[in-house]
């Protein structure tokens, strides 16, 4: 992972950021949520300066825990 600060977990499942998306790791192994959607997104420095990842974060929103929107 590049951050231990970007692991998220919910009911089980961890949610991290890698140097290409955001991954899910689970009962049905790992998973890469951002693949073919925004990509683009971690795999360039169009969005992202990705020597930053190391300062990465991440959580679980209370209020909204559904991934359908991912």
């Amino acid at each position: 992972m590049s951050s231990q600060e970007s692991v998220a977990v919910y009911r089980d499942v961890a949610y991290f950021l890698w140097e290409d998306g955001v991954y899910q790791w689970g009962d049905d192994g790992l998973i890469c949520l951002s693949d073919g959607r925004v990509r683009s997104w971690f795999a360039t420095d169009s969005y992202f300066n990705r020597k930053r990842f190391q300062y990465a974060f991440g959580g679980v929103d209370p209020l909204e825990t559904s991934t359908d929107s991912i």
